[in-house]
């Protein structure tokens, strides 16, 4: 019988960094896919973000994490995937501790962009736009990744003048 690994794939990074578009290219399914901004979208999924909601965010995001990786194995997905910011490592440590006692595999991956090419993608991004001097506090709290994490270069490249 073929031994089915199971693994939980946190995914940080600045907002605009592309940690979503590479969280969503290893699970789409929206039962093994935990994000606290799915938590801040209106039943018509328009993101309207409430600071003074993103702890009960990032709670409500955890509780959906536990009522999936605690559940006995025999469902349809092995892969389980986070996808916040994590700015403080303490923040992914949570889902850590509870995967790796649940007999999980975990991999953290970091996503790094280049700082302008971030904010060319805020720009492009009128829907949900996170204010300049919130993003640099990330940045300047952003914590490294430990040695045993991924970390992942994403960024488009140059656009070629015409």
């Amino acid at each position: 019988m073929e031994k089915i690994t199971r693994t939980v794939t946190i995914v940080r990074g600045l907002p605009y960094s592309g940690k979503s578009t590479h969280a969503k290219s290893i699970q789409s399914n929206p039962r093994y896919y935990f994000s606290a901004d799915d938590f801040h979208r209106t039943p018509e999924g328009v993101y309207d973000f409430q600071i003074k909601r993103a702890a009960e965010a990032h709670l409500w995001c955890f509780q959906r994490f536990v009522e999936v990786v605690e559940r006995p194995f025999g469902r349809e997905s092995d892969n389980v995937v986070v996808d916040n910011t994590n700015i403080k490592l303490w923040e992914v440590t949570p889902y850590v501790m509870f995967a790796k006692v649940n007999g999980w595999n975990v991999r953290v991956v970091t996503i790094n962009c280049p700082w302008d090419e971030l904010m060319r993608r805020r720009d492009n991004r009128p829907e949900q736009v996170v204010p300049v001097e919130v993003m640099e506090r990330m940045r300047d709290a952003f914590e490294l990744p430990l040695p045993s994490w991924e970390t992942f270069e994403l960024y488009s490249q140059p656009r070629s003048s015409v």
